[in-house]
């Protein structure tokens, strides 16, 4: 079993070719605590943008795992 909480949450615009300069991505931190008291840190990212590179659903940018006094960077897409 584990608490999920959003922690914040804000968006961009990072394009700035013509194209693509109104497109928005989203961002949101995601905390999950685990029984145990280990936790993970996850940033997600998305885009209603077609041309966009994120997809239209939140996907993993990157991942951390908290355990003990040793965080670790464990995965995502992260450019």
């Amino acid at each position: 079993m584990s608490f999920t909480r959003q922690i914040c949450e804000w968006e961009e615009r990072p394009y700035t070719s013509y194209d693509r300069r109104r497109a928005v991505v989203q961002h949101r931190i995601v905390l999950e605590v685990y029984r145990d008291g280990n936790s993970d840190i996850r940033h997600e990212v998305r885009s209603d943008y077609e041309e966009a590179k994120e997809s239209a659903e939140w996907s993993l940018y990157e991942a951390y795992e908290i355990r003990g006094s040793r965080v670790d960077y464990v995965g995502g897409d992260r450019r």
